[in-house]
């Protein structure tokens, strides 16, 4: 009964998710997870109190956030991937163009290349690649999907360098079509996963240290700090 509810009952509930919440048995949520579950509980139950069926605020803590080091690349694997420019492997481009741009992986995976307008030098991202859990009952575990991007600033207008443009463009003219994948030139894409595991074959190849892939993100945003960059625009 929602007027039995207390603080102490919720901040239980939260500790047993944070303990062993995951489904599949194998361990507990993430402490954002868990804060965002918590969210939902919060409007809930301000609801249930502005319609007067609590007739108290029912006060409860949220587990904190620890805050995550960006991993950046070191001046050596930069230039190892900056040199990539010149590549002709598509999926090798794909790392200097997020270098370049600050893409995510799901967005370059979705690129097309009618999304580059060449005429006036700008990327446009709209759209993301992501692998989802499908329904118990469907017969598959997973699927792709195409969606939009992470939140509603993702949706964005990259401007271009003129060296940039130049490397895009011979390798347009390489594209089965304008709908054709960046990173294959052709109909097929490669989803995330792959591309991941792709990039972690490369940073094995080199000798990087292995960083995830968003380091690429994360260095094309520091390096833009560095040389000035307004933040508020980055």
């Amino acid at each position: 009964p929602a007027n039995r509810i207390t603080g102490q009952i919720i901040d239980r509930f939260a500790s047993d998710k944070l303990e062993s919440g995951r489904m599949d048995g194998t361990g507990g949520l993430s402490a954002k997870n868990v804060r965002d579950i918590l969210s939902v509980i919060k409007m809930t139950l301000d609801i249930a109190l502005a319609d007067e069926i609590l007739s108290k605020k029912v006060s409860f803590a949220k587990p904190r956030l620890l805050t995550k080091k960006a991993e950046i690349l070191s001046p050596e694997a930069q230039n190892i991937i900056l040199s990539l420019g010149n590549s002709e492997n598509l999926r090798e481009f794909g790392y200097y163009l997020c270098l370049q741009t600050g893409l995510r992986i799901g967005e370059i995976c979705a690129l097309q290349w009618n999304d580059v307008d060449f005429e006036n030098q700008i990327l446009k991202i709209g759209k993301t690649m992501l692998r989802i859990r499908e329904p118990a009952n469907s017969g598959r575990k997973t699927k792709i999907i195409f969606d939009s991007p992470k939140t509603q600033s993702s949706v964005r207008i990259i401007p271009l360098p003129e060296s940039l443009v130049h490397q895009l463009e011979w390798r347009r003219q390489l594209a089965a079509s304008s709908d054709a994948f960046v990173l294959t030139g052709t109909h097929a894409y490669i989803e995330p996963r792959l591309y991941t595991y792709s990039y972690k074959q490369f940073l094995d190849k080199h000798h990087i240290q292995n960083c995830g892939f968003h380091a690429l993100r994360h260095t094309f945003a520091t390096r833009c700090i560095e040389k000035g960059f307004d933040a508020k625009s980055l």
